[in-house]
């Protein structure tokens, strides 16, 4: 049986932005938990693997010295006490500071171990060690190469990719990027954009027109020996589960197939939740479940199953561990085995403490949010989300899959 790596461990913990900031660790320990719960962790084709520091030459196959020693300098100076105004001032030269990016203790170092942690998931793929790989604590889209944006510091998937093609450089290796979070995987589609014929960058978020970045249009495709090679799907708000599955399933086997991938990292943010409080679409637990699958299936049908699943955003605490527990499942073959309820006493542990965004007993939802109840009784809505969603498979079609095709291994 092919085998899967979970990667695991208190150290990221120290990725903690603050108790006021929506990208809480306790997203990604509750997934944990809810996985050992279950006892996943101890699957006959599961091997649990404790992550690494990234290393500075390792972060700078990204991002500039110049950054990389501004968040040492403020790591080690956290240490020992508030920020020096002098360096809250330097702080924002790379968009550190109050806000989306603040800076905190262990910054450097929490940052490290997820890089370092994305790495090793690739690296163990690549070389064959396992079939295919989880990290929660990764997915950390947004960061570009002189600075922090949007919760991210370093960009784990951005420099995990460019590792793996430095690694294997005489294989040539071509990497396939699925990114389903809400927001727009701008930083990885960034760090490849100009003239990288090798990575395929997929996107498929809400619209730049409602949501940060403000990016990712079917028009930015990328330039030079790169064009073609960044896919944009940006979805209006409140996009269904039915809708969305349609698009994607049009969309993402067929880019895979024209473009022939070698090894596919998926950004698995579950901020498309309907509850989710910075973002506007509407999947319910199912819908994400089912994208999970079908990343899963195109990965075993292009590249005999070589897929590394990263986390993301998700900031309803109530539906990360759930989703994220039902993606590992089904990467380690046990999904059919996961019961249909939570076990009380493992749901017990896992609300212990806790007094909002209580985690319900089943996987599922028992049915959209109310946003979306109504809505998909409305015919004239439902018409005009399946037009502009057509829209966005013509566009795919008739101009962005030729380029692809173009670039096909001869």
């Amino acid at each position: 049986m092919p085998r899967t790596a979970l990667i695991m461990s208190d150290e990221f913990k120290a990725y903690n932005l603050g108790e006021q900031h929506p990208l809480k660790p306790e997203r990604v320990l509750l997934t944990w938990e809810l996985i050992k719960g279950l006892k996943l962790h101890e699957h006959p084709n599961c091997v649990v693997m404790e992550p690494r520091l990234a290393t500075d030459e390792e972060l700078g196959l990204l991002h500039t010295k110049e950054y990389i020693d501004f968040v040492k300098r403020a790591d080690a100076a956290l240490d020992r006490g508030p920020l020096p105004d002098d360096m809250e001032i330097e702080g924002m030269r790379y968009n550190l500071g109050p806000g989306d990016n603040p800076m905190f203790p262990k910054m450097h170092r929490g940052s490290a171990i997820v890089v370092g942690a994305t790495i090793m998931a690739m690296e163990a793929v690549a070389d064959g060690v396992v079939e295919n790989a989880f990290q929660a604590g990764g997915g950390l889209h947004h960061a570009m190469a002189n600075g922090a944006s949007g919760f991210c510091i370093y960009n784990d998937p951005a420099i995990a990719i460019k590792y793996i093609l430095k690694k294997h450089a005489k294989e040539n290796l071509r990497i396939m990027y699925i990114d389903v979070d809400a927001h727009h995987g701008d930083g990885v589609q960034a760090a490849f954009y100009d003239d990288v014929d090798n990575v395929l960058t997929v996107s498929f978020h809400e619209s730049g027109k409602f949501l940060f970045p403000g990016t990712g249009f079917m028009e930015e495709r990328g330039t030079g020996a790169h064009e073609g090679l960044s896919i944009n799907v940006p979805l209006l708000p409140y996009t269904y589960d039915d809708l969305y599955l349609d698009i994607f399933e049009d969309i993402v086997p067929k880019a895979a197939i024209a473009f022939q991938p070698d090894i596919i990292i998926s950004q698995n943010g579950v901020d498309t939740h309907g509850t989710d409080p910075l973002a506007q679409l509407g999947l319910t637990t199912k819908g994400q479940r089912d994208v999970f699958k079908q990343i899963h299936k195109i990965a075993v049908k292009a590249c005999h199953g070589k897929l590394v699943a990263v986390g993301g955003g998700g900031y309803n605490v109530s539906v990360v561990p759930r989703a994220w527990t039902m993606l590992f499942a089904d990467l380690l073959g046990a999904l059919d085995t996961l019961p249909e309820k939570i076990p009380p006493e493992i749901l017990s542990k896992l609300n212990e403490g806790r007094k909002a965004d209580l985690i319900p007993d089943a996987f599922l939802d028992a049915g959209p949010a109310e946003d979306i109840k109504w809505r998909i009784n409305d015919f004239k809505f439902l018409d005009e989300f399946e037009l502009y969603g057509l829209q966005l498979r013509y566009k795919f079609n008739e101009e962005i899959l030729p380029l692809i095709e173009k670039k096909a291994r001869k």
